[in-house]
């Protein structure tokens, strides 16, 4: 199965791609420069900066660069030319803007206030029952996990180099 390659859809300018390549691939923007070593010291030149820094903890490391892109008129998906990957699946995410304090997340946020306490005894019955569930699959390397949802909702913040 090819390796999965999460892409911001707003990104359609060809370049060197940038993101992270663990625990899954994620494209977090595209810097436009001619040349492998201007890309990369540009690249350099943002992961000193301290958001990048603060950001790293929480996102696996410091965005690398994950290869070159080039988008061909009229077409939606770039073509991708990634080290050491023949073939990909591309999964296009939209990012918010920061300011407007969206963000994805695989925790389910339940207004505790508004929840009858009959919902939050069913709710408390059901998360102790997973704990014990045989049937769930371990999660697959390279999926969706909390790490993924990070470098997702901070890649807006990751794509003014």
């Amino acid at each position: 199965m090819p390796p999965t390659v999460f892409w911001p859809e707003d990104v359609r300018a060809s370049g060197f791609c940038y993101g992270w390549m663990a625990p899954a691939l994620c494209v977090a923007g595209v810097i436009p420069e001619t040349s492998v070593q201007e890309a990369e010291r540009v690249l350099a030149a943002a992961n000193g900066t301290a958001q990048w820094t603060r950001l790293a903890e929480a996102c696996g490391g410091t965005p690398t660069l994950l290869g070159e892109c080039t988008f061909e008129r009229g077409k939606r998906h770039p073509s991708l030319e990634l080290s050491g990957i023949e073939d990909c699946t591309i999964i296009y995410y939209h990012r918010h803007a920061a300011a407007s304090l969206r963000f994805y997340s695989l925790e389910t946020l339940e207004p505790s206030e508004e929840a009858a306490p009959a919902q939050k005894k069913r709710n408390a019955a059901y998360a102790a029952s997973l704990a014990h569930d045989f049937t769930r699959r371990p999660a697959a390397p390279g999926g969706m996990n909390d790490v993924v949802i990070n470098q997702v909702c901070f890649s807006s913040l990751c794509s003014r180099y």
